[in-house]
């Protein structure tokens, strides 16, 4: 025979309140010590909430606290990117006080503060406490001084903490390796080709499909990644049109997420501002493209100091603004 779980707490609750000390019409009462124990565990074993009850929320646990990092150390911190399985380690443990360590993640910052890249590890199931490794592939790395800027621990109720690199340091572990090896991918990549997705903008248009946000401006780059061994991949690619005075311009930006990716297109987008951008020709003035490793390219048009024909690259440079 089945049992409703509702059921039952109501019936418990029935049976307690002939050792409750007080109720009242509305079948609100005040339990003995003694009753309050027995109904704490039923209440905890259902995971139920009786609303119209004295008896509440404050019987279900909730976990509102974020979990803590309480080992952190790092492997080998010289890595040759000519090898094959050359990666940084870091082995760390985190406890969380009830819902569970659920993902540990890790980022690490070039010395040019330009690029950065990111390992996480995902317990798969939560627990109080949980050792594991995480690993930075230096394949994807550009060489030179990388360091570690600061690691995330969330638990399974979705709370966070975040520790910089001052607060590992304190764990006693290397916050810094170095990336050597002439393999791997140390060069910048190129752009294949681009469009003008909305040769026209109207400032006072609605983005088709919508009532209420305003129409944007696009922009795609086809963006080659090239390397002496193995491409990073296209990360990156960012653009400005530019009005002929340059105090106005539309920034374009996107980010690639698929890793390894040696040729891609990136679609960006910009919304205009409403009304208060002036109207007339915006050209395409600069241009940057970036893959994993962090390698990047500038482009500046020629006339704007540069030496970039864009003209020969994209069927069309200019997006016009109209009322």
């Amino acid at each position: 025979m089945k049992f409703d779980s509702r059921q039952v707490l109501a019936a418990a609750c029935t049976a307690l309140a002939s050792v409750a000390q007080a109720s009242d019409f509305s079948g609100n009462f005040d339990l003995t010590p003694q009753a309050r124990a027995f109904l704490d565990k039923r209440v905890e074993r259902l995971h139920l909430q009786s609303p119209s009850r004295a008896v509440q929320a404050s019987y279900i646990k909730v976990d509102n606290v974020a979990p803590t990092l309480t080992a952190f150390s790092t492997g080998k911190t010289d890595l040759d990117s000519s090898k094959g399985a050359a990666q940084l380690l870091v082995n760390f443990t985190a406890s969380d006080d009830f819902a569970g360590v659920s993902q540990v993640t890790l980022w690490v910052q070039n010395a040019t503060n330009y690029s950065s890249n990111f390992a996480t590890f995902a317990v798969g199931y939560p627990d109080k406490t949980i050792k594991g490794k995480l690993a930075i592939d230096a394949s994807n790395l550009s060489t030179g001084t990388w360091s570690i800027t600061s690691l995330q621990v969330s638990d399974a109720a979705g709370n966070g903490r975040v520790y910089d690199a001052a607060a590992l340091a304190q764990f006693g572990g290397s916050t810094s390796f170095n990336v050597v090896g002439a393999s791997g991918d140390t060069q910048a990549p190129t752009v294949v080709s681009g469009k003008v997705l909305t040769p026209t903008v109207s400032l006072s248009a609605l983005q088709k499909g919508s009532y209420s946000n305003q129409a944007m401006a696009g922009f795609s780059v086809t963006v080659q990644d090239t390397a002496e061994d193995k491409v990073s991949g296209v990360r990156m690619a960012s653009a400005t049109f530019c009005s002929p005075s340059a105090y106005d311009c539309l920034s374009f930006t996107n980010a690639e997420s698929a890793r390894g990716l040696g040729k891609a297109e990136i679609r960006m987008a910009t919304t205009p501002y409403y009304y208060y951008q002036p109207t007339g020709d915006y050209k395409l003035t600069t241009l940057s493209v970036t893959d994993f490793a962090g390698n990047s390219r500038m482009m500046t048009s020629i006339e704007d100091g540069g030496d970039t024909d864009f003209s020969t690259m994209f069927p069309s440079t200019t997006i016009t603004l109209v009322p």
